[in-house]
């Protein structure tokens, strides 16, 4: 991910949940790097 930009993490999370999988190790790093970046999921 982006270490200075949010959007690749928040459509990496978005695309996750859109395809009812949101508990998916992709799901969470997106998670988690939006939260590290301060933009929440």
């Amino acid at each position: 991910m982006n270490q200075t930009q949010p959007n690749p993490a928040r459509d990496a999370f978005e695309k996750a949940r859109a395809q009812g999988i949101p508990h998916t190790i992709k799901h969470i790093a997106a998670g988690l790097e939006l939260q590290r970046l301060g933009a929440g999921p």
